[in-house]
């Protein structure tokens, strides 16, 4: 149990349970398997392991063995600790329940008044106690840690103090359990728990936390590295998941993405975030009708991710051109997405698509107000005024397009580089590449397209000079290189007119 490593509590889990089997072993054997059952529930929270296993045979000890019973309140401290930092901060059963009256009675709302006095001096009569026993207990020190280190739930401290841990970090220098979990707080202490990792080679979690340092830092390929290490020791555990779907949507790679939200479904099929993620990756998989029943299974079990389920069914339906649907669903998003510009965007070309508008250009200049590099506004804004036939506006708008595009095409460029200069794997390298030189493709085309029209406005407008400066521009895709250039000789051609 000094040790600490999830594989060896678990291990001495099963040491102890086949102990407490024989009666002569009973009474030496039962406090140290409650405490070791206590501890994998606090490393089930730290790594979101979203089974209840250890915390249901900790009842089952308790009521075998009545001498126990003066546990409980270190076992609902214990269960109290918050789930992984990367994760939602719920109860467990949160994530697995889909209705209220699925929550068992423990975790609804409690509506009986708390005599506030009472519990203040309970907390410190706990605290208190608690701290004694970090000094004789390495179970209670971790559980003081836990529980009143600066990463916890307990942010209100009634003796108006700091927890000093030092204290603890001077007594336990050699066990690796309390100087795991010191190394947590008040953040993470990749050093410290790199020399934990050299001396224990079994305490595969601490990859996690260093994996979760990186990925906190963008570093997303270490990042990678160390959860996958992790994860291929403790697949129960869903905070390794997740920070997965996380890497790999950040890296566009959608099939992994889904793999792995696919995974934390098997784990709890009404985990929220895993269905949020699932229905986002088959949405850029193309797979739209997939996609709407995963926000559809979310809409029904309520409470999270609602404004996000109907702005994704909205996309999909737009995709699918199914349009009086995807306005109503879009529309519906506005009431939960308040300040999201993706959702005015959005609004705007489904408007757009469906002839409105006023509609359209009222959700585009909204989207832009909430974020100026919206440039698929812009680029609508120019289609829109084009068709009023309001060709100053219509040149504007498109100019301002085009110059958003030719920032984007840049930045995909450099994106490149990037890649091309990364530790990937050629293979992985490869697959990356050409999805961004895809996108360059598209995107030149599209600020090509920016520059044409806005020439064209400019032109209608009679604003010769912006519709020659824009032109220019246009002669260098060749889609566009005939068309600009006789329009650039009929500007020219007016101009010695004039002159």
């Amino acid at each position: 149990m000094l040790e600490g490593s999830y594989l060896k509590l678990k291990e001495a889990r099963q040491i102890y349970e086949e102990l407490i089997g024989y009666p002569v072993f009973q009474a030496k054997t039962q406090a140290k398997l409650l405490k070791t059952l206590l501890l994998l529930v606090m490393r089930d929270r730290e790594l979101a392991v979203l089974y209840e296993e250890n915390l249901e045979a900790v009842s089952s000890l308790i009521e075998n063995f009545p001498a126990l019973d003066n546990f409980r309140k270190y076992i609902n401290m214990a269960s109290a600790i918050p789930i992984a930092q990367n994760m939602r901060a719920l109860p467990l059963r949160d994530f697995i329940s889909g209705s209220k009256d699925e929550q068992t009675t423990s975790r609804k709302t409690i509506t009986t008044p708390i005599d506030m006095e009472e519990f203040k001096q309970d907390w410190i009569n706990t605290k208190t106690e608690l701290q004694q026993k970090t000094l004789q207990d390495v179970f209670f020190a971790y559980l003081y840690i836990a529980h009143y280190g600066p990463r916890n739930i307990s942010t209100l401290d009634y003796l108006n103090e700091k927890t000093d841990l030092s204290p603890l970090k001077e007594l336990y220098a050699d066990i690796p359990l309390i100087q795991y979990k010191l190394a947590m707080v008040p953040e993470i202490d990749t050093h410290a728990l790199k020399k934990i990792k050299e001396k224990d080679q079994d305490f595969y979690e601490i990859y996690y936390f260093l994996g979760l340092d990186a990925l906190n830092k963008g570093l997303l390929l270490p990042a990678e590295e160390n959860i996958l290490k992790t994860y291929q020791e403790i697949p129960e555990s869903s905070a390794c998941i997740m920070s997965l779907t996380k890497i790999y949507f950040a890296l566009e790679e959608f099939e992994k993405c889904l793999e792995f939200n696919q995974k934390a479904l098997e784990i709890a099929p009404k985990y929220r975030d895993a269905l949020l993620g699932k229905g986002i990756s088959l949405s850029f998989l193309g797979r739209n009708e997939e996609a709407i029943a995963v926000f559809n299974t979310l809409l029904e079990l309520g409470y999270y991710y609602i404004g996000e389920s109907y702005y994704w069914t909205a996309w999909n339906q737009h995709v699918l051109g199914k349009l009086d649907e995807a306005w109503q669903n879009v529309e519906t998003s506005k009431n939960y997405l308040i300040g999201h510009y993706e959702v005015h965007s959005l609004a705007g070309a489904i408007a757009f698509d469906k002839g409105s508008l006023i509609d359209a250009e009222a959700n585009f200049k909204e989207s832009i107000r909430l974020n100026p590099q919206d440039y698929d506004s812009y680029f609508y804004l120019g289609k829109l005024y084009g068709k009023r036939e309001d060709w100053k506006n219509s040149g504007l708008y498109f100019e301002k397009a085009a110059e958003g595009y030719s920032i984007e095409e840049q930045s995909i460029k450099n994106k490149i580089l990037e890649i091309e200069e990364s530790s990937l794997s050629d293979e992985r390298k490869l697959r990356m590449i050409n999805r961004k030189k895809s996108l360059l493709v598209k995107t030149r085309l599209t600020k090509a397209t920016a520059f044409y029209n806005g020439c064209a406005g400019y032109y209608n407008a009679e604003m010769y000079s912006k519709a020659q400066e824009l032109g220019e521009e246009a002669l260098f895709h060749p889609s566009f290189k005939e068309k600009a250039e006789d329009l650039l000789e009929a500007i020219k051609n007016i101009k010695n007119h004039k002159n």
